[in-house]
């Protein structure tokens, strides 16, 4: 008898010693390490007109350890949502049953903190969408992949524990997919939300704004998720090149009066997430732009609008801005990428609204049909970036 209860005793102990030794160590096989959808599953590049499936609901167990265990660090599960004050959201995102609505060109999260080996993100997505990430002001060059059948996605691996920063933000734009970024998994924990950026500006646009064929995949540019990238395009890298903040709320084929999708940009704006539901709650304009720049008319001239009612959807879409933002907010009409868009119609709206004086500016930009579907490259988003920030800059818009 004796002897069975030292061996029971031994037992015990190995076991509280092997349990007590369990970290975010690189022994350990975590969750996190069961391969997704994505890295099985290729990209199919072949949307609907319309959202097939609407995001999966919400977790029904949370994990409730936020706290860092010992010497080593344990993994900590965030609630997008919940956990609020660990996350800066990016663009015109909103909650939803689930999590965050990531929707629009160039949205999603930023946040910071103390972590160690893989930085996992759960997420549903209607069809096929791509990420970029930021890892310490760096651009990973890598994207990501999910589509409807992904539940997870890995957004970083450290070999070593230390600070940093990461930024997630959607290369997709909502026609092509809808998404809603549901828990973060960090080995570690995070620190309260990164600061906003002092400047802000919002960008209301098309096509090109989402960056439709901005990208070549085996030498071709093509339509669809597979060939846009938002985080490349001219408004988003002026944004960053001026150290602002940006909302993207871009949708391809939209006219002010008349375009490629069965409703207008007045239909379109004002709504939360058009795409997600066209009935649905309107947006709270909750947070003041420094700046609104505007590219479009481009599907109107194709899809021939008139002079007497775009020139009127001009007029309204302006004054709806300086209605929900403030009636002296700056506004930069863009145009020229893939051609005059119906500018000078837009001119005389600008001209008779007051023109600069008044707060109300034009850009012409880069020219360029070489892309996908007739739609701007890469490389002239690069350079109508540049002459984008040289303007705001020169004129001051943004302060100087």
């Amino acid at each position: 008898m004796k002897k069975l209860s030292l061996i029971f005793i031994s037992t015990i102990l190995l076991l509280s010693m092997a349990l007590s030794l369990v970290g975010c160590n690189s022994d350990q096989k975590d969750p996190a390490e069961t391969p997704t959808a994505a890295a099985t599953e290729a990209p199919t590049d072949k949307p609907t007109e319309k959202p097939t499936q609407k995001p999966t609901e919400k977790p029904t167990e949370k994990p409730v350890d936020k706290e860092e265990g010992g010497s080593s660090l344990s993994y900590t599960t965030y609630d997008v949502s919940e956990d609020w004050k660990h996350f800066k959201l990016v663009g015109r995102t909103f909650d939803v049953a689930g999590g965050v609505a990531c929707d629009f060109t160039a949205s999603g999260i930023e946040f910071e903190g103390v972590m160690s080996e893989k930085v996992t993100l759960s997420l549903s997505c209607d069809r096929d969408t791509y990420f970029t990430v930021y890892i310490d002001g760096e651009r990973v060059e890598q994207r990501i992949f999910a589509n409807k059948n992904t539940t997870e996605i890995t957004i970083a691996n450290f070999e070593d524990e230390g600070e940093h920063h990461i930024r997630v933000l959607k290369q997709t734009e909502p026609q092509w997919s809808l998404c809603v970024l549901k828990e973060l998994t960090v080995c570690g924990r995070l620190n309260d939300a990164p600061a906003k950026k002092d400047k802000y500006i919002e960008v209301i646009g098309d096509s090109i704004t989402c960056g439709y064929g901005n990208l070549k995949i085996d030498g071709v540019s093509n339509s669809g998720a597979l060939y846009q990238d938002g985080t490349q395009t001219y408004a988003f890298l002026a944004a960053e090149a001026l150290g602002a903040d940006a909302s993207i709320v871009g949708c391809s084929g939209i006219g002010i009066d008349k375009g490629w999708t069965d409703f207008s940009e007045s239909d379109f704006y004002p709504k939360a997430s058009f795409y997600r539901d066209r009935t649905g709650a309107d947006y709270n304009f909750f947070r003041a732009p420094d700046l609104v720049i505007i590219n479009l008319g481009t599907n109107d001239q194709s899809r021939g609008s008139t002079e007497e009612d775009f020139k009127a959807g001009v007029r309204e879409l302006i004054e709806f801005v300086r209605d929900s933002y403030g009636k002296d907010m700056p506004v930069v009409w863009a145009y020229n990428m893939m051609g005059n868009g119906r500018f000078d119609w837009t001119k005389t709206v600008l001209e008779e609204m007051g023109g600069e004086a008044a707060g109300l500016y034009s850009v012409e930009l880069t020219y360029n049909n070489q892309g996908g579907v007739g739609h701007p490259t890469l490389e002239a988003h690069i350079e109508s970036s540049e002459i984008l920030t040289k303007f705001i800059q020169d004129k001051e818009i943004l302060g100087e």
